[in-house]
């Protein structure tokens, strides 16, 4: 279900409102990043700083040539204006340099109410050894169009989760180890394909979750803003996906296929 901006922001209005209990639940860090969408951070973290749980939310412009304000005081927000263009891996580097154990990020197109951040953070609490999320992907084979069989939804095991996730900081270790196995020192040298590297993080295949309708961005699917419209996407994403299920495998986890 996708709506416009405007009527997303109006839907949203009367949520940023009190904060939800936290009782037994760990502290979590959330991140997230903003770059052709600013207009949708605003209803994004207001939804976030309503969870108890979440002591800190790191929000990330890649975007220097736009200044992000969001009018929101809380002592728990940061907003870090980049100094040149970044791509959304950076958000693993901000986990990397993070204090804390548990981390929730989220696309700048997708609207979760905080109740589905919630209870997505609860179902990664009791599975902590896999990656969490909402909607994902299955590999789809050589000679297709797209890389992988994408918008899947439901609970359901995936090879790939996307655009919203609960993890731990063992897999942003795991990333940073996939981003060597490709060759890569930083990632800023990582043109896509994070989500791959962040799935292949756990010790299983990552786990998707039916959690009621996504409020999506009319952007969505845009080319010309959706990263997934650009040329040679989906070939870029086969290529990873494959050199570290290789990897996996030859290290014995053979939970992953090709």
């Amino acid at each position: 279900m996708r709506r416009q901006w405007g009527r997303v922001r109006y839907r949203f209005g009367a949520r940023l409102g009190p904060r939800r209990s936290a009782a037994g639940l760990p502290p979590a860090t959330v991140i997230l990043m903003s770059y052709r969408r600013p207009g949708n951070m605003r209803a994004i973290v207001g939804e976030v700083l309503r969870l108890g749980f979440v002591e800190r939310v790191v929000v990330s412009n890649n975007n220097p040539d736009v200044a992000l304000r969001i009018s929101i005081r809380d002592r728990r927000l940061a907003i870090l204006q980049q100094d040149r263009h970044r791509r959304a891996s950076i958000r693993m580097a901000l986990a990397r340099d993070t204090a804390g154990e548990r981390f929730l990020t989220c696309d700048d197109d997708l609207f979760l109410r905080a109740e589905q951040m919630e209870e997505l953070y609860r179902r990664f609490l009791a599975q902590p050894e896999i990656v969490h999320g909402l909607v994902g992907s299955m590999r789809l084979p050589p000679g297709t169009d797209k890389s992988a069989r994408s918008d899947l939804r439901g609970d359901r095991e995936l090879d790939v989760v996307s655009r919203v996730a609960a993890f731990s900081r063992a897999h942003v270790d795991g990333w940073f180890r996939n981003l060597a196995t490709l060759g890569l020192d930083s990632p800023d040298e990582l043109q896509n394909g994070e989500d791959i590297l962040l799935s292949l993080a756990g010790s299983g295949r990552p786990r998707c979750h039916d959690l009621g309708p996504l409020l999506e961005c009319e952007t969505t699917y845009r080319r010309g803003i959706a990263l997934s419209r650009e040329e040679g996407f989906h070939d870029r994403r086969r290529r990873i996906y494959d050199r570290l299920v290789r990897d996996h495998r030859a290290r014995g986890q053979t939970c992953w296929e090709i």
